[in-house]
């Protein structure tokens, strides 16, 4: 026999030694438990198989209700969007200028010669008449320059003439890392026509065309009185204006 299996002999023998002791005294001997390799979870196991006393994500608050919110705070960015933008095309349909018959804003077009745009630019300045064709001229001129030249009208739809225009061209600059300035010009509302807010559409829309393709501002001149007009359309005092007439 050799010496390993002598020896698991002999500690054999004493293991049943004691187990007879123990039955002796009365007692039984504990019953050896198996050693078994750790389980290690599965990565692919359900989320059944982890232990229930795992925290879970508590469930958001049920969202509060405001019967009376705070149009410029209390709503949400997109809420308070989809409202300007109602608000914008209700303007845009002339809606809402307390003569009940809504006055659209639109592009110049050709047939605005005869329909008083260049007697309504003499109530903003020096205009002498045009003829068809010089107005067609000159016309042609500032469609060839696309959107960077802008004029806009608003035709009364009642008498068919036009009420309200106004101008924005382009200037690009090196300056701004080869940015471009809007300069808003020949605003101008008939007389009969004021108090409808048209002015402040007018403004409006130009301001808009001349950030739409890129304007990093917009400019104007003005006289003293209209200091307060434009200030209401949200522009703000700036520098001093300098002009040289030839």
């Amino acid at each position: 026999m050799s010496k390993n299996a002598a020896i698991t002999k002999l500690s054999t023998r004493g293991r049943e030694r004691e187990r007879e002791r123990e039955r002796e005294r009365g007692n039984h001997p504990r019953p050896q438990r198996e050693r078994t390799p750790p389980h290690r979870a599965s990565p692919w196991a359900s989320r059944s198989a982890f232990p229930k006393h795992a925290t879970a994500r508590p469930p958001p608050p049920p969202p509060s209700f405001d019967p009376d919110p705070d149009p410029d705070h209390e709503r949400g960015g997109a809420q308070r969007d989809d409202l300007k933008m109602a608000t914008r095309r209700a303007e845009e349909r002339g809606e809402g200028e307390g003569e009940g018959v809504p006055v659209p804003i639109r592009r110049l077009e050709m047939g605005d010669h005869a329909k008083g745009f260049v007697e309504l630019l003499g109530q903003l300045s020096s205009c002498p008449e045009l003829t068809e064709a010089d107005f067609g001229a000159r016309f042609a001129d500032l469609a060839a320059l696309g959107d960077d030249h802008l004029v806009l009208v608003a035709e009364d739809p009642r008498s068919g003439r036009i009420v309200a225009t106004g101008s924005v061209f382009v200037e690009k600059k090196f300056i701004r890392g080869c940015g471009k300035v809007g300069h808003i010009e020949d605003v101008v509302v008939d007389k009969a026509a004021r108090g409808r807010r048209l002015g402040q559409r007018v403004i409006r829309r130009l301001a808009d065309h001349a950030r739409a393709i890129g304007c990093y501002k917009v400019i104007l001149g003005c006289n003293p009185d209209l200091r307060s007009f434009y200030v209401e359309c949200g522009f703000v005092e700036k520098d001093v204006q300098m002009a040289l007439y030839f």
